[in-house]
Formats: C-alpha cells, structure tokens, sequence
C-alpha cells in the first residue's frame, strides 16, 4: 500500500509487512545563507537551489515610497521651514553617502526632496550638497508646508548593491528567501527616551522596534515588497525572535504588531507570495511555537490571521549528534500537528538554518577531522529533511566569514561555511552537491525499505536508519547508517534486473565506485556500512517499491547493547540488596544488644 504523506512524521518506522510505504514529491529545497550575488552561477555548480539572505532595515531603507496602512499616513522625513537656515536642511540621522574627494554624493547615490502638496513627485528641490550632513534646496519652505525628504544613506551602501542581488539570483534561476528584518539606528535618534526605557542603549537597538518606531518599520516593509515583489516569490519575517524578545508579554507584542501587520502589507502588495514567521531556534522556541498558535494562528477571536502565513520555519542546530534533528523535528511536529498545521492544509514547516562549523570548540584555524564530520551532517540533515518533505532547507552558511575572521579568529561564527573563504570547498561542500544532486526532483519513498535482522541486532529499527528515494528516470537511491558504533553487514536480493550499474558515492571527494554490473549473473548486493553514511544508486529493469535488506551483526553488538546493560543492571541490584541487608542486620545487632542491657545502662 502506498499513500501520500500528508501529516509532519519526523521518523517513519513500519512495524509490519502490511504498513504502508508514505510517499511525497521533493523539488528543489536545498539552499544555503549568505550566498553571494556575483558568484550564483558558482552556485549553480553546486546545485544550491535557494539563497537566503537578510534584507535588514539598516540597509534598505534608502528607497523611496509612502503608502496608506489601517488609514495613516507614513511619510518620508518632514522638515518645516523652522527646520531651515538660508535653505539649508541639516539631515537628522545618516550622514549622506560622499565620494572622499570630490564631496559630492556617489554614484546612484541621490537626494528627494519635494512638498507634501506634489503629490507625483515631479519637483525635485534639492540643489547641492554641503557637506555629509547638510544640503541646499531651492528655493524656501512655504508657510504651512512641509518639505519631505529621502536620501541614500551612507551605512552599508558603499558595498552593497542590492539590486543585482535579486537580478543574478532570478538569472540563474535561484530561489532568493528574504529575511525581513532588525531594527535600524535612527529610531533611537527619533525615540530615545522610549528606547532608553526599555533599557536600550544608542547603537545597541539593532533587534529591536520600540512601540513609537513601528509604523516607521512598515514603511521599510511596504517599500521594500514593492520595489522586489517581481522578484521574489517568499518572504521570511525576523530571525529567532524568540532569542530577541523574551518573555509573554514581549511576545505577544511582537507577534501582533510586527509579525501580523508585516504580512498585512505584503499580503496587500504580492498576494501570491508565500509568507514564513522566521526562524524559531534557541531559547524557549517550543513554548515560542505554542505562543504563535495562541496568539496568531489558532486565535478563535481572529481566525483570519491564519491566512496571512503559509509556514514557520525553524533552526533546529544539531551539530554533534545528527539524529538529534529527528527529535527536534518531532518536537516541532506534535505542536503543529496538534493545530493543523500540516501539508494536507496547504501548510508548510521550513528549515532556514541548520549547519556545523569547522573550527573545533572556539580555538581558532581548523581541526582536520571536524571537515568530516561536517560533511557527514550535510548528508545526514539533508537527507532527514527531504525524507520528512520539508519544502526549504538552508545550510548555514555559503562560505566562512572573512570580516568575521579579521574582528575575532576564534569566534567559532566565523567556520559555518561549505567553502573557506576563499571558496576553496570543503568536504562539506561536496557532500552538499552530491546530495542535494541525488535528491533533487525525487520522490521519497517513506518505509520502502523492510529490513530482515540477525539475532545479534538488539532494537534494530531504533539504531538503523534507512532512506529510499526514486529519481524521475526510475532510480533508487538507498542511503543508511546505523549507530551501533560497528560496521554491520547488509545485502540485498534483487527480484528483477538491473538497467544501471549499482553505484556507491563517497560524499568526502565526489567520487563513486561500481559495486554491480547491471548484466551480472549476480543477483544480489553485498556492502558494509556503519556511522558514516552509505549511498548508492541503481535502475531496476521493473519498478520495485518495497526493498528487503538483510542486515547482519555481531555479538559485540548484542553485548554492548543488551547482555552488558542488563548485567550491570543486576549487578547494581545484587549490590543494593546485599547494602539493604546490611543496613537491617545492623539494626537488628543494634537492637538486640540494646535490649539485653541492664535497665540502668539503657
């Protein structure tokens, strides 16, 4: 039996033959953070098929635009005609973006300046440019006027072309996933008092919008979406809120005036875009997801609020252990279950972080074996998402951090990426191309492997893990591991020939190797696999859904994990009962000797 999958599983196990085989298409979900906008075609090498990055504040608000949210109003900065001296206007926040020796703004670099009353825009005052901080208009402010003014600022600007951003990544036919998000300085200028209050420090706002700034922050949100919705198909909203904002109180807060009035403006702009509540990961992000559903996705007062989201996304770090993934998905699973959540109502969880760095604990430069083991989690979380149909997921990150290297060598921050800085890859690197090439366009095949285990394997269906994918050309892809900490033994008997060559891939360095000839007289495969992942491929002459696998294992196996803990188990029993008896034989000494006392003595 074979049905589509349509509830969150984070792990499929068939307890009998009769239990079906769950089913779902994977497209194209493998993407990585911070891809760079001239190197998409780099990318393309790599079959890295999504780039997400931040579209934070700071950085955007340059552009020009006003727009009308719940009946008000929001403009660009308004300065009056007290505001003037000889019309000169003195900028309030960012310094203007100057060239270092002609003083004059740079390249694509511009100043509007227009009354409220030009309602087309079509009256440009601004004259020249004094220094980074002032400019001249034209002519006067009029009386009972106010002049309104945009500029190019100069934080982040002289490096960051954020238009070919999206042109390159829309070129190469690269998913670009936006982070709307962060605060930005000026609102602390604006609102000091306010942020002080809050215990806000200047140049400490970075994640946070105080209450006064939010309609300031629409204003980024509606110029943003504008300018880039031809360009963009999803939108992420912040990033691990719940590490931002702790606490009910600030939650709900966020949730309802940041979050929902967000996707009200995008919703109003691009309908047909797919709008994500971003990345949960870290402190408190279970009691988080639930605070959403109460506060904005199940809110019996305000059902519609539903509508305006398509998925969460989540950060479920697991860099030691990468079957610790399967237990945070599980986690995430029975919350969005319990609310229905789920794929059947058109609902989506996302992963938009996930990732292991290469720099050992903190220490700085590198550690041989740790490329590794990254490279081992890229397979390992790639192929646990696509298995669970999660629709995105983004490795954290593109390549390591030179600007982070050159402020502190030992932030382990710095040593996420696949490729080193100087795009050199890592193994991690090849094992994502791999992967994400084998994956891609695939059909998951949940519970299509049936496993027939020797007596020496102690809970085998809790220490293999096992994963069967169909290509569009009729492939299987098998890829296992177990954590036994020991090679196992497997094989597996074909019913019908071979139209491949049975291929096993080494994830290190992209290499393969021929396990089987597709006219060999064989019909059986024989491997070895342990912790490290075993992937192969074939094309069976006919279809084939289910795939019996014998494993066999050892008895080193059935003693470590079954003969050893229950020995020491009774051992430790033996060892309270005898300290028991000794205790009451004490006491029973103690008694009599007590009792055959003389009264006096006593």
């Amino acid at each position: 039996m074979i049905y589509e999958n349509k509830e969150w599983i984070a792990r499929y196990i068939p307890k009998s033959i009769n239990d079906p085989i769950l089913i779902h298409n994977i497209s194209n979900p493998f993407g990585i953070c911070h891809g760079i906008p001239n190197e998409t075609d780099f990318m393309n090498t790599y079959h890295i098929f999504w780039n997400r990055k931040d579209l934070a504040w700071s950085f955007v608000e340059p552009f020009n635009g006003t727009f009308i949210f719940n009946g008000q109003t929001v403009e660009d900065e308004p300065y009056t005609k007290g505001d003037l001296n000889d019309n000169v206007i003195k900028i309030r926040h960012y310094k203007l973006n100057l060239d270092e020796e002609s003083s004059q703004l740079k390249e694509n670099n511009t100043i509007f300046a227009f009354l409220d009353n030009d309602t087309e825009r079509t009256m440009n005052l601004f004259d020249s440019v004094i220094n980074n901080t002032s400019f001249n208009i034209t002519m006067p402010i009029p009386e009972n006027r106010t002049l309104l003014v945009t500029y190019n600022r100069s934080f982040y600007l002289e490096s960051v072309d954020i238009d070919k951003w999206f042109s390159d990544n829309k070129t190469y036919k690269i998913n670009y996933l936006p982070i709307l998000d962060y605060s930005n300085q000026y609102l602390y200028d604006l609102f000091e008092e306010e942020y002080k209050s809050a215990g806000f420090t200047s140049g400490s706002v970075g994640t946070y919008i105080c209450p006064s700034g939010i309609w300031n922050w629409l204003r980024f949100v509606n110029r943003t979406v504008t300018r880039y919705k031809d360009y963009i198909d999803n939108w992420e909203i912040w990033n691990e809120a719940n590490n931002l904002y702790r606490g009910v109180e600030n939650w709900k807060y966020f949730l309802l005036n940041i979050i929902l009035n967000t996707a009200k403006i995008i919703r109003e702009i691009d309908p047909s875009s797919k709008i994500y509540i971003g990345g949960l990961g870290g402190t408190d992000e279970l009691d988080f997801l639930k605070h959403i559903f109460l506060v904005l996705l199940n809110n019996s007062e305000h059902s519609e609020y539903r509508n305006y989201f398509d998925g969460i996304a989540f950060h479920p770090y697991s860099s030691k252990i990468p079957e610790i993934l399967i237990n945070k998905l599980e986690d995430y699973s029975k919350i969005l279950n319990n609310y229905s959540w789920t794929k059947s109502n058109e609902k989506e969880m996302i992963i938009t972080e996930i990732g292991v760095r290469t720099n050992g604990n903190g220490a700085g430069g590198y550690d041989g074996k740790i490329f590794n083991h990254q490279a081992e989690n890229v397979v390992k979380s790639l192929v646990i998402g696509a298995d669970v149909g999660i629709p995105i997921i983004i490795w954290y990150a593109y390549r390591d951090s030179i600007s982070c290297m050159n402020e502190n060598p030992l932030d382990g921050e710095c040593y996420f990426g696949l490729f080193h800085s100087d795009l050199s890859p890592k193994p991690g690197a090849l094992a994502y191309n791999l992967t994400s090439y084998l994956l891609a366009n695939s059909i998951a095949k949940r519970g299509a492997l049936r496993y027939k285990c020797s007596f020496y394997l102690y809970e085998p269906l809790k220490h293999i893990y096992g994963y069967n994918f169909r290509k569009e050309d009729g492939t299987e892809i098998i890829i296992l591991w177990n954590n036994y900490k020991t090679n196992l033994k497997g094989k597996i008997v074909f019913n019908t020939n071979l139209n491949s060559s049975v291929i096993k891939y080494n994830y290190l360095d992209g290499s393969n190797e021929i396990l089987l000839q597709p006219d060999s007289e064989r019909k059986e495969l024989s491997f070895e696999f342990g912790y490290e992942p075993l992937i192969i491929s074939f094309i069976p002459k006919e279809s084939i859904d289910l795939i019996y696998i014998e494993i066999s294992g050892n008895f080193f196996i059935l003693l470590s994990y079954f003969i050893l803990p229950i020995t020491l188990i009774s051992i430790s029993i033996i060892s309270l009962i005898q300290i028991l008896m000794s205790i009451l034989k004490y006491f029973k000494i103690k008694t009599k000797i007590i009792k055959e006392l003389p009264k006096n003595e006593k």
